[in-house]
Protein backbone atom coordinates (compact mmCIF):
# COMPACT_ATOMS: atom_id res chain seq x y z
CA UNK A 1 0.00 0.00 0.00
CA UNK A 2 1.37 3.88 -0.87
CA UNK A 3 0.59 6.12 1.85
CA UNK A 4 1.14 9.61 1.52
CA UNK A 5 1.50 12.35 4.03
CA UNK A 6 0.09 15.63 2.37
CA UNK A 7 1.49 18.45 5.31
CA UNK A 8 0.60 22.04 4.53
CA UNK A 9 1.95 23.35 8.01
CA UNK A 10 1.49 22.95 11.35
CA UNK A 11 3.46 24.53 14.72
CA UNK A 12 6.42 22.73 14.80
CA UNK A 13 7.81 23.65 18.20
CA UNK A 14 4.30 21.26 19.20
CA UNK A 15 3.28 17.44 19.59
CA UNK A 16 1.81 17.66 16.54
CA UNK A 17 4.60 17.36 13.86
CA UNK A 18 6.18 14.35 16.23
CA UNK A 19 3.41 12.60 16.14
CA UNK A 20 3.24 12.69 12.49
CA UNK A 21 6.07 11.30 12.03
CA UNK A 22 5.90 8.56 14.67
CA UNK A 23 2.18 7.34 12.77
CA UNK A 24 4.64 7.28 9.28
CA UNK A 25 7.01 5.47 10.93
CA UNK A 26 4.94 2.86 12.07
CA UNK A 27 2.94 2.55 8.56
CA UNK A 28 6.22 2.40 6.75
CA UNK A 29 7.63 -0.59 9.27
CA UNK A 30 4.53 -2.36 8.86
CA UNK A 31 5.49 -3.15 5.10
CA UNK A 32 3.51 0.35 3.57
CA UNK A 33 5.76 2.95 1.23
CA UNK A 34 5.39 6.23 2.75
CA UNK A 35 5.90 9.55 0.52
CA UNK A 36 5.13 13.17 1.84
CA UNK A 37 4.10 16.33 -0.07
CA UNK A 38 4.67 18.95 1.94
CA UNK A 39 4.39 22.64 2.57
CA UNK A 40 7.52 25.27 2.63
CA UNK A 41 7.18 25.46 6.21
CA UNK A 42 7.13 22.10 7.28
CA UNK A 43 9.61 20.87 5.23
CA UNK A 44 12.95 21.03 7.13
CA UNK A 45 11.20 20.19 10.36
CA UNK A 46 10.53 17.06 8.58
CA UNK A 47 13.36 15.82 7.24
CA UNK A 48 15.36 16.76 10.88
CA UNK A 49 12.76 14.65 12.75
CA UNK A 50 12.75 12.01 10.04
CA UNK A 51 16.54 11.54 10.77
CA UNK A 52 15.80 11.46 14.31
CA UNK A 53 13.26 8.69 14.64
CA UNK A 54 15.02 7.12 11.34
CA UNK A 55 12.27 7.05 9.06
CA UNK A 56 14.02 5.96 5.92
CA UNK A 57 12.71 9.18 4.20
CA UNK A 58 15.44 10.41 1.61
CA UNK A 59 14.80 13.59 -0.34
CA UNK A 60 13.30 11.55 -3.12
CA UNK A 61 10.29 10.83 -1.22
CA UNK A 62 9.38 14.05 -0.24
CA UNK A 63 7.78 16.54 -2.50
CA UNK A 64 6.91 20.12 -2.17
CA UNK A 65 3.37 21.84 -2.30
CA UNK A 66 3.47 24.34 -5.12
CA UNK A 67 2.87 28.25 -3.79
CA UNK A 68 0.46 28.60 -6.74
CA UNK A 69 -1.20 26.43 -9.75
CA UNK A 70 -3.27 26.84 -12.52
CA UNK A 71 -6.83 25.60 -13.41
CA UNK A 72 -9.30 26.55 -15.76
CA UNK A 73 -6.91 29.12 -17.26
CA UNK A 74 -7.00 30.63 -14.20
CA UNK A 75 -3.92 30.89 -11.18
CA UNK A 76 -4.73 30.17 -7.11
CA UNK A 77 -2.23 31.01 -4.76
CA UNK A 78 -1.61 28.33 -2.36
CA UNK A 79 -2.11 30.15 0.86
CA UNK A 80 -0.27 29.09 4.01
CA UNK A 81 -2.79 27.25 6.20
CA UNK A 82 -5.67 26.52 3.76
CA UNK A 83 -5.61 23.42 2.38
CA UNK A 84 -8.69 23.36 0.82
CA UNK A 85 -7.59 24.32 -2.79
CA UNK A 86 -5.62 20.87 -2.48
CA UNK A 87 -8.97 19.98 -3.81
CA UNK A 88 -9.30 22.21 -6.73
CA UNK A 89 -5.97 20.48 -7.59
CA UNK A 90 -7.33 17.12 -8.16
CA UNK A 91 -8.87 15.59 -11.57
CA UNK A 92 -12.55 15.31 -11.62
CA UNK A 93 -11.74 11.29 -11.16
CA UNK A 94 -10.52 12.81 -7.56
CA UNK A 95 -12.58 14.33 -5.72
CA UNK A 96 -12.57 12.36 -2.61
CA UNK A 97 -10.38 15.09 -0.60
CA UNK A 98 -12.29 17.61 1.28
CA UNK A 99 -10.13 19.49 3.96
CA UNK A 100 -11.53 22.58 4.08
CA UNK A 101 -9.84 24.67 7.09
CA UNK A 102 -6.39 24.30 8.63
CA UNK A 103 -4.91 20.57 8.63
CA UNK A 104 -2.04 19.56 9.25
CA UNK A 105 -1.84 15.66 7.71
CA UNK A 106 -3.30 13.77 5.16
CA UNK A 107 -2.73 10.34 4.42
CA UNK A 108 -3.51 8.94 0.94
CA UNK A 109 -3.85 5.28 0.67
CA UNK A 110 -3.67 3.08 -2.85
CA UNK A 111 -4.19 -0.52 -2.63
CA UNK A 112 -5.49 -3.24 -4.87
CA UNK A 113 -8.89 -2.90 -3.90
CA UNK A 114 -9.53 0.46 -3.46
CA UNK A 115 -9.25 3.75 -5.56
CA UNK A 116 -8.01 5.81 -3.16
CA UNK A 117 -8.02 6.29 0.66
CA UNK A 118 -8.11 9.38 2.37
CA UNK A 119 -7.29 10.82 6.08
CA UNK A 120 -6.47 14.09 7.55
CA UNK A 121 -5.73 15.29 10.99
CA UNK A 122 -8.50 16.20 13.62
CA UNK A 123 -7.75 20.38 12.27
CA UNK A 124 -9.54 19.35 9.24
CA UNK A 125 -13.21 19.40 11.47
CA UNK A 126 -11.62 21.63 14.41
CA UNK A 127 -9.42 24.30 12.71
CA UNK A 128 -7.17 23.15 15.94
CA UNK A 129 -5.47 20.37 17.66
CA UNK A 130 -8.12 20.25 20.97
CA UNK A 131 -10.04 17.51 19.52
CA UNK A 132 -12.64 17.95 22.50
CA UNK A 133 -15.86 18.89 20.19
CA UNK A 134 -17.35 21.50 22.38
CA UNK A 135 -13.56 23.37 21.79
CA UNK A 136 -13.93 22.72 18.25
CA UNK A 137 -16.82 23.96 17.97
CA UNK A 138 -15.69 26.98 18.94
CA UNK A 139 -12.68 27.37 17.07
CA UNK A 140 -14.78 26.40 13.61
CA UNK A 141 -17.60 28.71 14.76
CA UNK A 142 -15.47 31.43 15.93
CA UNK A 143 -17.49 31.78 18.93
CA UNK A 144 -15.98 32.79 22.54
CA UNK A 145 -15.44 30.72 25.37
CA UNK A 146 -18.56 33.12 27.09
CA UNK A 147 -21.08 32.78 24.21
CA UNK A 148 -23.69 29.77 23.95
CA UNK A 149 -23.36 27.10 21.42
CA UNK A 150 -26.10 27.14 19.69
CA UNK A 151 -28.03 24.71 17.11
CA UNK A 152 -26.32 26.03 13.77
CA UNK A 153 -23.16 25.93 15.40
CA UNK A 154 -23.65 22.38 16.17
CA UNK A 155 -25.35 21.90 12.64
CA UNK A 156 -22.23 23.52 10.71
CA UNK A 157 -19.62 21.09 12.64
CA UNK A 158 -21.57 18.01 11.69
CA UNK A 159 -22.33 19.10 8.51
CA UNK A 160 -18.43 19.12 8.29
CA UNK A 161 -17.77 15.82 10.16
CA UNK A 162 -20.25 14.63 7.97
CA UNK A 163 -18.36 14.97 5.05
CA UNK A 164 -15.89 12.06 6.07
CA UNK A 165 -16.12 8.67 6.25
CA UNK A 166 -14.49 7.89 8.92
CA UNK A 167 -13.15 10.55 11.49
CA UNK A 168 -10.13 9.19 13.71
CA UNK A 169 -9.37 10.66 17.21
CA UNK A 170 -7.08 10.00 20.30
CA UNK A 171 -9.80 9.03 22.65
CA UNK A 172 -12.48 6.79 23.16
CA UNK A 173 -14.91 9.18 25.15
CA UNK A 174 -13.70 11.83 22.60
CA UNK A 175 -15.18 9.92 20.03
CA UNK A 176 -18.32 8.97 21.90
CA UNK A 177 -18.92 12.82 22.36
CA UNK A 178 -18.66 13.94 18.94
CA UNK A 179 -21.00 10.74 17.96
CA UNK A 180 -23.34 11.84 20.63
CA UNK A 181 -22.84 15.73 19.92
CA UNK A 182 -23.07 15.57 16.01
CA UNK A 183 -25.88 12.11 16.50
CA UNK A 184 -23.70 10.76 14.03
CA UNK A 185 -23.35 6.99 14.36
CA UNK A 186 -20.48 5.93 16.61
CA UNK A 187 -19.02 3.51 14.02
CA UNK A 188 -18.04 6.58 11.97
CA UNK A 189 -15.57 7.84 14.58
CA UNK A 190 -12.59 5.84 15.39
CA UNK A 191 -10.33 5.95 18.45
CA UNK A 192 -6.50 5.07 17.64
CA UNK A 193 -4.45 5.54 21.16
CA UNK A 194 -1.20 6.75 20.35
CA UNK A 195 2.42 6.59 21.70
CA UNK A 196 5.57 8.35 21.54
CA UNK A 197 9.43 7.78 20.54
CA UNK A 198 10.30 5.30 23.33
CA UNK A 199 14.02 5.55 23.15
CA UNK A 200 14.02 8.86 23.70
CA UNK A 201 11.89 9.23 26.43
CA UNK A 202 14.18 6.53 27.95
CA UNK A 203 17.97 8.25 27.71
CA UNK A 204 16.15 11.07 29.18
CA UNK A 205 16.01 9.38 32.38
CA UNK A 206 19.84 8.92 32.25
CA UNK A 207 20.59 12.49 31.09
CA UNK A 208 21.91 15.35 33.31
CA UNK A 209 19.56 17.22 34.87
CA UNK A 210 18.60 21.03 34.10
CA UNK A 211 17.67 21.60 37.32
CA UNK A 212 19.85 23.47 40.13
CA UNK A 213 17.83 23.98 42.85
CA UNK A 214 16.68 21.76 45.97
CA UNK A 215 12.88 23.04 45.92
CA UNK A 216 10.08 21.13 44.63
CA UNK A 217 9.93 21.34 41.02
CA UNK A 218 7.21 21.65 38.91
CA UNK A 219 7.04 21.45 34.97
CA UNK A 220 4.20 22.37 32.11
CA UNK A 221 5.43 21.55 28.52
CA UNK A 222 3.58 22.73 26.09
CA UNK A 223 3.39 25.49 23.42
CA UNK A 224 2.85 28.96 25.80
CA UNK A 225 -1.17 29.83 24.62
CA UNK A 226 -4.60 30.66 26.00
CA UNK A 227 -5.90 27.20 25.38
CA UNK A 228 -2.82 25.56 27.57
CA UNK A 229 -3.67 28.31 29.58
CA UNK A 230 -0.60 28.49 32.07
CA UNK A 231 -1.66 30.82 34.15
CA UNK A 232 -3.36 28.24 36.04
CA UNK A 233 -0.22 26.86 36.69
CA UNK A 234 1.07 30.08 37.98
CA UNK A 235 -2.02 30.12 40.67
CA UNK A 236 -1.15 26.12 41.63
CA UNK A 237 2.69 27.18 42.34
CA UNK A 238 0.95 30.21 44.45
CA UNK A 239 -1.04 28.06 46.36
CA UNK A 240 1.63 25.11 46.68
CA UNK A 241 4.00 27.79 48.33
CA UNK A 242 1.34 29.19 50.51
CA UNK A 243 0.54 25.39 52.16
CA UNK A 244 4.48 25.69 53.12
CA UNK A 245 6.33 24.14 50.62
CA UNK A 246 9.17 25.56 49.14
CA UNK A 247 8.19 25.11 45.12
CA UNK A 248 9.27 26.19 41.39
CA UNK A 249 7.59 25.97 38.26
CA UNK A 250 9.18 25.75 34.82
CA UNK A 251 7.12 26.79 31.83
CA UNK A 252 9.07 24.72 28.57
CA UNK A 253 7.63 26.04 25.47
CA UNK A 254 7.29 28.31 22.37
CA UNK A 255 5.23 31.51 22.66
CA UNK A 256 2.18 31.67 20.19
CA UNK A 257 0.67 34.40 21.05
CA UNK A 258 2.56 37.42 22.44
CA UNK A 259 -0.29 39.26 24.28
CA UNK A 260 -0.80 36.31 25.75
CA UNK A 261 2.72 35.67 27.33
CA UNK A 262 2.27 39.06 28.55
CA UNK A 263 -0.80 38.39 30.56
CA UNK A 264 1.38 35.19 32.14
CA UNK A 265 3.97 37.33 32.87
CA UNK A 266 1.71 39.40 34.55
CA UNK A 267 0.28 36.88 36.77
CA UNK A 268 3.29 35.91 37.62
CA UNK A 269 4.21 39.81 39.13
CA UNK A 270 0.94 39.21 40.48
CA UNK A 271 1.68 36.56 42.78
CA UNK A 272 5.05 37.89 43.18
CA UNK A 273 6.76 34.59 41.62
CA UNK A 274 8.93 36.41 40.10
CA UNK A 275 12.23 34.32 41.20
CA UNK A 276 10.00 30.75 41.28
CA UNK A 277 9.05 30.47 37.74
CA UNK A 278 11.20 30.22 34.99
CA UNK A 279 10.28 30.36 31.21
CA UNK A 280 12.70 28.64 28.72
CA UNK A 281 10.85 28.99 25.60
CA UNK A 282 11.34 26.25 23.10
CA UNK A 283 13.24 23.31 24.47
CA UNK A 284 15.22 20.50 21.77
CA UNK A 285 15.97 18.65 25.19
CA UNK A 286 12.46 19.31 26.70
CA UNK A 287 12.26 15.38 27.92
CA UNK A 288 15.33 16.44 30.10
CA UNK A 289 13.13 18.86 32.04
CA UNK A 290 10.20 16.31 32.03
CA UNK A 291 12.43 13.51 33.50
CA UNK A 292 13.94 15.34 36.33
CA UNK A 293 11.28 17.37 37.48
CA UNK A 294 9.06 16.15 40.59
CA UNK A 295 5.66 16.39 38.83
CA UNK A 296 4.28 17.42 35.70
CA UNK A 297 1.67 19.96 35.51
CA UNK A 298 -0.63 20.36 32.75
CA UNK A 299 -3.92 22.91 33.37
CA UNK A 300 -4.94 23.17 29.42
CA UNK A 301 -8.66 23.84 29.08
CA UNK A 302 -8.69 21.38 26.31
CA UNK A 303 -6.56 18.74 24.93
CA UNK A 304 -6.52 15.85 22.96
CA UNK A 305 -4.66 12.89 24.17
CA UNK A 306 -1.56 15.19 25.22
CA UNK A 307 2.08 13.98 24.02
CA UNK A 308 4.13 14.80 27.01
CA UNK A 309 1.71 13.00 29.26
CA UNK A 310 2.31 9.90 27.66
CA UNK A 311 5.94 10.74 28.16
CA UNK A 312 5.15 11.29 31.35
CA UNK A 313 3.69 7.72 32.02
CA UNK A 314 6.91 6.41 30.42
CA UNK A 315 9.64 8.51 32.36
CA UNK A 316 7.88 7.56 35.55
CA UNK A 317 6.93 11.46 36.77
CA UNK A 318 3.25 11.65 38.37
CA UNK A 319 1.14 13.91 36.32
CA UNK A 320 -1.48 16.21 37.97
CA UNK A 321 -3.80 17.88 35.81
CA UNK A 322 -7.60 18.97 34.85
CA UNK A 323 -9.91 16.41 34.37
CA UNK A 324 -10.32 16.40 30.45
CA UNK A 325 -11.58 13.70 28.30
CA UNK A 326 -8.54 12.17 26.62
CA UNK A 327 -6.33 12.62 29.54
CA UNK A 328 -8.52 10.46 31.90
CA UNK A 329 -8.94 7.87 29.26
CA UNK A 330 -5.20 8.28 29.29
CA UNK A 331 -4.70 7.31 32.80
CA UNK A 332 -7.33 5.07 33.62
CA UNK A 333 -10.70 5.30 36.36
CA UNK A 334 -7.99 4.46 39.16
CA UNK A 335 -5.13 7.01 38.72
CA UNK A 336 -7.73 9.78 37.01
CA UNK A 337 -9.52 9.60 40.47
CA UNK A 338 -6.13 10.31 42.54
CA UNK A 339 -4.41 12.56 39.98
CA UNK A 340 -7.34 14.69 38.34
CA UNK A 341 -9.11 17.56 39.46
CA UNK A 342 -12.13 19.53 37.98
CA UNK A 343 -11.01 22.17 34.95
CA UNK A 344 -10.06 25.30 36.23
CA UNK A 345 -9.94 24.37 39.79
CA UNK A 346 -6.38 24.97 40.59
CA UNK A 347 -6.79 24.75 44.50
CA UNK A 348 -7.83 20.85 44.01
CA UNK A 349 -4.86 20.94 42.17
CA UNK A 350 -2.26 22.47 44.42
CA UNK A 351 -3.63 20.17 46.91
CA UNK A 352 -3.43 16.89 45.26
CA UNK A 353 0.18 18.07 44.58
CA UNK A 354 0.93 18.53 48.36
CA UNK A 355 -1.10 15.14 49.65
CA UNK A 356 1.41 12.90 46.98
CA UNK A 357 4.39 14.87 48.36
CA UNK A 358 3.69 14.36 51.71
CA UNK A 359 3.50 10.57 50.82
CA UNK A 360 6.55 9.25 49.50
CA UNK A 361 5.14 5.49 49.12
CA UNK A 362 2.10 6.26 47.49
CA UNK A 363 4.61 8.18 45.26
CA UNK A 364 5.66 5.37 44.20
CA UNK A 365 2.89 3.47 43.92
CA UNK A 366 1.49 6.16 41.37
CA UNK A 367 5.00 5.65 39.47
CA UNK A 368 4.32 2.01 39.22
CA UNK A 369 0.48 2.06 38.22
CA UNK A 370 1.07 5.06 35.79
CA UNK A 371 4.24 2.88 33.92
CA UNK A 372 1.37 -0.23 33.75
CA UNK A 373 -0.95 2.22 32.19
CA UNK A 374 1.21 2.90 29.56
CA UNK A 375 2.71 -0.30 28.82
CA UNK A 376 -0.79 -1.26 28.50
CA UNK A 377 -2.32 1.16 26.10
CA UNK A 378 0.19 3.49 25.01
CA UNK A 379 3.31 1.41 23.95
CA UNK A 380 4.52 1.56 21.05
CA UNK A 381 4.43 -2.19 20.38
CA UNK A 382 0.03 -1.80 21.24
CA UNK A 383 0.48 1.32 18.60
CA UNK A 384 1.69 -1.16 15.93
CA UNK A 385 -1.37 -3.58 16.39
CA UNK A 386 -3.82 -0.78 16.81
CA UNK A 387 -2.36 0.90 13.42
CA UNK A 388 -2.15 -2.34 11.46
CA UNK A 389 -6.04 -2.83 12.53
CA UNK A 390 -6.84 0.51 11.19
CA UNK A 391 -5.43 -0.08 8.20
CA UNK A 392 -7.37 -3.17 7.34
CA UNK A 393 -10.60 -2.02 9.06
CA UNK A 394 -10.75 1.41 6.91
CA UNK A 395 -10.15 -0.11 3.74
CA UNK A 396 -12.81 -2.43 4.88
CA UNK A 397 -15.47 0.43 5.10
CA UNK A 398 -15.97 0.79 1.33
CA UNK A 399 -14.52 -0.06 -1.35
CA UNK A 400 -13.96 3.37 -3.23
CA UNK A 401 -12.67 6.83 -2.21
CA UNK A 402 -12.79 7.30 1.96
CA UNK A 403 -12.61 10.47 3.30
CA UNK A 404 -11.12 10.26 6.80
CA UNK A 405 -10.99 13.28 9.15
CA UNK A 406 -8.98 13.11 12.64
Amino acid sequence: MKVTFIVDSINRYGGGGASILDLAHVIENLGNEVHFLVGRGYLRYLLRRAQMVDCGLGNHRVHRLPRAFQRDGKTYALRSRIVDLIDRMLSPERKALRILFESELVIDCWSGKIDELRIATSASISRSQAAEPETAIRTLCKISDFEVIKPQHVAEYRELCSRYDLTILQSQTQADACAEITTLSRTKFVDLAPSCVEHEVIASIASQSPYHSTRLKLVNIGSIQSRKAQHFSVEVLAKIIASGIDAELHLVGQAVKKDYLERLKAAIKEFSLESRVFIHGHRSDHLRYLAHADFLLQTSEAEGVSRVLREALLCGVPIVSFALRGTKDLLGPVLSERLLAPPKDTSEIAKIVCEIYSDLEFLRTLIDAGRLQYFKNNSMAAYYLRVNEFLHYAVKVKDDAVAIGF
